[in-house]
């Protein structure tokens, strides 16, 4: 695809008050790829924690915008109005509707050699496929936690475990190492619709007697457990992950892309496959008009993405 008499400019905040923007170049023709002729560097009057950088691209054929997050900067504040919805239980501000992000260290809130994730979800959307159009608005992410790349925003093929809804209207449950190998498991969700509440549980071992098993069961019954790998020469042997002391994000992917666009209620992580035998709570939100957890104490989330 070729752009046309193509303008890039910056606009700098510290996360909520504006810092100033400039001009980063022009181009007549753009036939793939531009580059600015030096590197972007811009003294502030004043040491900051952090910068959100808010860049645009303007050409013939349109106007796109991405945004960067340098350092720490600050998060606006959210009204609980925007932050909470109606949950499962029909109480007001008793779910989260939009994403947020927490620590999964110290102490640990996942295990990634086993585990089970449970939520309760109500999308704004109806899952039908779509059979066009860009990715992510096709495309919602329930549970990310992965590195954070900003340069590859969908990123979820590395060192992560995530939950989605894809454009072909399946949820899918995908671990990924550092060698971009990768276990998954999905299921049909192309009958849901806007407004409904559905109960989601995905569960995983990764070396369950010489191979990875998953499964994924859907308002209360077992949807799949047929679990698949990118490289099938390798489905015989387990899978395995690195667990890094990486963010968990819920609702969207950890850079913000791809958001849930849907309530999301009662989060649980537990630390073997939750239905198979005892097991034991390592993360439990209830998102009842906050943001700490029950479990562990003391561990609270943040509205935003995690870069």
């Amino acid at each position: 695809t070729y752009l046309h008499d193509v303008r890039v400019g910056v606009r700098f905040s510290d996360g909520v008050e504006p810092l100033g923007e400039r001009a980063l170049g022009t181009a007549g023709l753009v036939r793939l790829l531009w580059r600015p002729p030096r590197g972007l560097f811009h003294l502030f009057r004043t040491e900051l924690p952090g910068v959100v950088c808010t860049f645009e691209v303007a050409a013939r054929e349109g106007r796109w915008t991405f945004v960067r997050r340098y350092g720490s900067p600050r998060r606006p504040a959210i009204g609980a109005e925007t932050l909470y919805a109606p949950g499962i239980d029909g109480k007001p501000q008793s779910a989260l509707a939009v994403p947020v992000f927490f620590a999964s260290d110290a102490p640990r809130a996942i295990r990634l050699d086993e585990g089970t994730i449970e939520f309760w979800v109500r999308p704004s959307w109806d899952a039908a496929t779509r059979p066009g159009g860009p990715r992510g608005p096709l495309e919602h992410t329930f549970f990310n936690m992965g590195p954070i790349r900003p340069d590859y925003p969908h990123l979820s093929n590395h060192d992560s475990l995530t939950i989605a809804h894809h454009a072909n209207g399946h949820l899918v449950c995908q671990l990924s190492n550092a060698q971009y190998e990768s276990r998954s498991v999905s299921a049909d969700i192309r009958p849901w619709r806007k407004g409904r509440w559905h109960h989601v549980a995905v569960q995983w071992k990764l070396d369950d007697g010489g191979k990875t098993a998953m499964a994924v069961f859907l308002d209360g019954k077992l949807a799949s457990d047929r679990c698949r790998s990118n490289r099938e020469a390798s489905l015989g042997r387990p899978l395995k992950v690195r667990q890094l002391p990486l963010p968990i994000q819920v609702g969207s992917m950890n850079t913000g892309y791809r958001p849930a666009s849907a309530a999301i209620d009662e989060l649980r992580i537990s630390s073997v496959r939750r239905y198979a035998r005892a097991f034991r709570t390592l993360t439990l939100f209830h998102f009842d008009g906050a943001l700490g957890a029950d479990v562990p104490a003391g561990r609270k989330a943040t509205p935003g993405p995690a870069q």
